[in-house]
């Protein structure tokens, strides 16, 4: 979630944000974080958590959280 009135920034930014979170997945799923029951709640919150860090450092205190709206598991 962004501060009211500043969606253009986030816009602006996309493409850096896309790179930062998709870095952090590959991380999460790296380090185990896809394992198992991976919806656990201490889980979906280190991986917030990550997001969050990433996404001030691309666009600053704008940000007020990173809600998780939909995670899907590919087993191959």
């Amino acid at each position: 979630r962004l501060k009211e009135g500043s969606d253009s920034i986030a816009f602006e930014h996309e493409p850096k944000l896309r790179d930062e979170f998709l870095q952090d997945l590959y991380i999460h799923a790296q380090s185990g974080g896809f394992r198992d029951v991976f919806k656990k709640p201490h889980v979906l919150a280190e991986l917030r958590e990550s997001l969050f860090d990433s996404a001030v450092g691309v666009v600053g205190d704008i940000v007020s959280e990173v809600l998780i709206t939909n995670i899907v598991r590919k087993d191959v």
